[in-house]
């Protein structure tokens, strides 16, 4: 069994099936500690699975080490995330997250922890991502990872003073779009418009949407770069279990693969700007009217 000197946050709720998977790799690891999230159901339909998969979770780990974080009401999707997180970074300086659709390959769990050792002290860094959405392009790479300005959060790591930055509320947001920033982080078009629109939603409903691109937001202001493996080593498998519509459908199909125990370095913190132009044009991308529209027509027919 290997040790890994981070502890493991892993967020379940309502997907059993997906969350037996993702234990089963995470049983071969010896974390420093474990902490289970589970939100509150939100309805009656939704009480079974949750209760279902708690009764997984609590069969499955025993041990002392494990302290499971169980809320009896919802909690919520904006702000699960930021409640748990204030109270383990307590107790925590560097913590590795899962989630119960997210399945890490078991060489993730070397290549993050090793890498919150590296850059501990380095606070350009905000996270060492598992997720790469497009290996073709990076896996011939002759080191083993990268730098993105996008936040990655499909299996991924942070420590507790990078997380200070987070603000749920998005109060630098419109700073931010003032000072053309915005136009300058992203001048694909299309991912101006995504962001724009997810930003201001996010900002001007405090219960709207997730906790993550509040994340991402205050990554961009601060000018902190993510970590990204050369190869992906986390693919989402909740769609099967958990049809809820949340999940991409261009990323539902991604590999893992394995990436070496022995890592090569950068030599310099610099974005790779063909991954990122490449995230801006497929996976954070909003056309214009008229294409939503004819997209919508060919969904229906």
């Amino acid at each position: 069994m290997q040790k890994i000197s981070a502890a493991l946050v892993l967020f379940v709720m309502r997907r059993p099936k997906a969350t037996k998977r993702v234990i089963n790799i995470l049983k071969k690891f010896k974390f420093k500690k474990i902490y289970i999230v589970c939100d509150g159901w939100r309805n009656l339909l939704e009480k079974n699975k949750v209760l279902e998969v708690r009764k997984i979770v609590s069969k499955s780990f025993s041990d002392k080490k494990v302290i499971k974080l169980f809320y009896k009401k919802n909690v919520g999707m904006r702000n699960i995330a930021p409640v748990a997180f204030k109270k383990i970074f307590r107790s925590e300086e560097k913590i590795i997250v899962i989630e119960d659709d997210t399945l890490p390959h078991p060489s993730f769990f070397n290549f993050v922890d090793k890498l919150l050792i590296k850059y501990k002290n380095n606070k350009k860094i905000s996270m060492v991502s598992g997720v790469n959405f497009n290996s073709k392009m990076t896996k011939n790479l002759n080191k083993d990872y990268f730098f993105s300005k996008y936040s990655f959060l499909w299996g991924w790591a942070t420590w507790r003073d990078r997380w200070k930055i987070y603000d749920n509320s998005l109060k630098k947001w419109n700073i931010y779009k003032k000072s053309g920033r915005l136009k300058k982080d992203f001048p694909i078009t299309g991912e101006y418009r995504f962001w724009k629109k997810e930003l201001n939603a996010l900002y001007r409903n405090p219960k709207h949407g997730a906790w993550d691109f509040p994340l991402s937001f205050a990554n961009y202001y601060h000018k902190r770069y993510s970590i990204v493996p050369k190869v992906n080593l986390v693919k989402n498998i909740g769609v099967a279990d958990d049809p809820t519509g949340r999940n991409p459908k261009k990323t539902k199909n991604l590999k893992t693969f394995s990436i070496n125990k022995k890592l090569i370095h950068p030599k310099e913190i610099k974005l790779n700007s063909e991954y990122d132009n490449y995230c801006g044009r497929y996976h954070y991308y909003l056309g214009n009217i008229l294409q939503r529209l004819k997209n919508k027509i060919i969904n229906i027919f």
